[in-house]
């Protein structure tokens, strides 16, 4: 292979490279949010930006001991959301997999949060 050959090819691996990783970031875009409440024992998540999230199943076991005020990372293309609670622990930081409930009429907002209501 000559030295201009060898050029070539090393310009279009970087070239495919660059943009598979382009693509990737745009995918796995992630935004930081903090929590505005937690209703339903941690099933479901209010953003600051009044948005709604429902919490897939077992996951509910992490985002139960959540808190108004605390900082998530919010990733993830628009059918497949996931967060991360920021503030906990490094070893407490387990990607929470969720899904959009924000349009009106799909979720009625409790007013009080029923985990505070639960009787031991």
């Amino acid at each position: 292979m000559t030295g201009y050959s060898r050029k070539i090819t090393w310009f279009g691996t970087s070239l495919v490279l660059g943009c598979l990783i382009s693509i990737f970031a745009v995918v796995n875009a992630c935004e930081p949010h903090w929590i505005k409440h937690v209703y339903d024992c941690g099933e479901v998540i209010q953003l600051d930006d009044m948005s709604l999230w429902q919490v897939h199943g077992v996951d509910t076991g992490q985002t139960k001991g959540w808190k108004s005020g605390e900082n998530v990372m919010f990733c993830g293309e628009q059918s497949t959301k996931r967060m991360r609670n920021v503030d906990k622990a490094e070893n407490e930081q387990h990607w929470i997999h969720v899904e959009s409930i924000t349009p009106a009429g799909k979720y009625h907002v409790p007013s009080k949060n029923d985990c505070l209501l639960e009787k031991n």
